[in-house]
């Protein structure tokens, strides 16, 4: 399609107000993390804060897409060796409000916003998420505003071991990453996540590779506005897979003594970039913790001497990851500065020409969720899945109205069912009742997200009914419209 901007609106229509070559109708929503020098803590009108010391500080940005944003959840992934209690997130946010909070953007309600401790071993433990309510919108159509001033104290590299904005337990939490004026919900589908800078001069991003069968394949790609010599990122994956499990194709040998697995050894692999020199290029881990994160695998690609591995502005694929797992896909790895300089014979995230390190300041790593044929990054394709909207990679199928065998609709998203078993069974209107009566239930949020059979995302008495009379075979048959089994949720 030769439209660069938005394909499939009229020529009169093809506006660009933020000059970004990507159309208004097309502009995602986008949470940027921006690190900032090194200096004393400061609040949202610019004073410094009294007593505060030096330290580092980061500012959360939000793009809106060509609608208005009212609220926005997310998380914040900390660097590996970093504890909770060194983050202070809006210099001063709670876990109940951020009324006293000095360092949330003016349009940012503190009162209504908080952040949201997660005890759940499906949901990374190193993560926090926090909700920000607009006051009464975070930020008009194509604007970008600042949300929060983030302190992490006294860490050892402002760019290497930064906060991760972090998406992935928002599924299971049942909670959208934005919801718009009107209080429709946007999901992580339509948005993307970004760490660098709001205007970067180079940028990684992971995305479906084109190769992809079994949604196990990402895509590494470059963009920047020079020349770059060489990339390094590292990758982690989500909790339970293990670095092994995550490998550069085409660089999957035996490690040599120093811990680097060799791309040369496989020569004429299509999946590593054409400007990648394979005899320069490797990928590192797993590690013993030191330098470099433990978790993480580290891809160093490189073009040959002398030349580029891109051309100024111009997006190039660089490299392809692959998950090694049995079973179903894993959701895509967060990519992180974290622990690059510490990698062997690496020294730089970016290397110019010159062979000099390139501020990695100005690089942003982006994550894309617009993923259109796997709405809630499950690595599961939409039509595949037995849970579209709702992660799962397990896919497990437990039962039904009336019966233990499995009909196609995963347990996660099998409306009406609240006792974790996959079937329902008079014990689950029993768990109906006692939630509708506000007595205590044995799991709260089975209760929330999957009460509903009928109308819409919310629970009633007509929901027992219509358990009732289908328990018992009669008319009509529960429908899928709980909030774990719509879209946007």
């Amino acid at each position: 399609d030769s439209d660069t901007l938005d394909p499939g609106e009229g020529a009169g229509e093809q506006c660009d107000r933020d000059l970004d070559g990507t159309g208004d109708a097309c502009e995602p929503l986008q949470l940027t993390l921006v690190p900032l020098a090194l200096g004393p803590a400061t609040s949202s009108d610019g004073g410094t804060l009294q007593g505060a010391g030096e330290e580092f500080l980061y500012e959360l940005y939000l793009s809106c897409p060509n609608v208005a944003i009212r609220r926005v959840s997310f998380g914040l992934k900390l660097p590996a060796g970093v504890a909770f209690g060194s983050l202070d997130f809006g210099l001063g946010c709670g876990t109940t409000t951020c009324s006293g909070a000095a360092g949330l953007g003016p349009t940012v309600n503190r009162g209504l916003s908080f952040a949201t401790p997660v005890v759940d071993p499906a949901i990374p433990s190193d993560v926090l998420y926090f909700t920000l309510e607009g006051n009464p919108l975070l930020c008009q159509p194509l604007e970008t505003h600042l949300l929060a001033t983030i302190s992490l104290g006294d860490t050892q590299d402002l760019i290497a071991q930064a906060p991760q904005l972090e998406e992935n337990g928002l599924t299971q939490l049942g909670i959208p990453i934005a919801v718009d004026a009107d209080d429709q919900p946007i999901g992580i589908d339509e948005a993307w996540i970004a760490f660098g800078s709001l205007t970067p001069s180079i940028e990684l991003k992971l995305d479906r590779a084109s190769s992809d069968t079994d949604g196990k394949a990402w895509s590494l790609e470059l963009v920047a506005d020079q020349p770059l010599r060489s990339a390094a990122i590292g990758l982690i994956g989500f909790p339970g897979i293990q670095t092994q499990d995550i490998a550069l194709v085409g660089c999957q040998g035996a490690p040599a003594s120093d811990g680097r697995r060799s791309c040369a050894a496989q020569p004429g692999n299509l999946e590593i970039g054409p400007t990648v020199d394979l005899a320069q290029s490797f990928s590192y881990g797993p590690i013993a913790a030191g330098l470099a994160r433990s978790d993480t695998l580290y891809v160093a690609l490189r073009a040959p001497t002398g030349q580029a591995l891109n051309a100024p502005n111009a997006p190039v694929q660089i490299g392809t990851i692959r998950f090694l797992t049995a079973g179903a896909p894993p959701p895509r790895p967060v990519l992180t500065f974290e622990g690059v300089a510490g990698v062997p014979g690496v020294g730089s995230a970016f290397i110019g020409l010159d062979d000099l390190p390139v501020d990695p300041g100005g690089g942003q790593t982006v994550g894309n969720y617009n993923q259109a044929n796997d709405v809630d990054l499950d690595g599961r394709s939409d039509d595949t899945d037995n849970c579209p909207f709702a992660h799962n990679t397990d896919q497990l199928d437990r039962g039904r109205i009336s019966s233990t065998q499995a009909d196609g609709v995963g347990d996660v998203c099998q409306c009406g069912e609240l006792t974790d078993d996959g079937s329902i069974f008079a014990q689950d209107i029993a768990e109906m009742r006692r939630y509708l009566a506000g007595q205590p239930v044995t799991q709260p949020l089975l209760a929330l997200k999957r009460c509903s059979v009928s109308g819409n995302t919310g629970c009633d008495v007509g929901d027992i009914a219509l358990l009732q009379r289908a328990l018992g075979g009669r008319p009509p048959v529960p429908n899928p419209v709980c909030s774990f089994a719509v879209r946007g949720r």
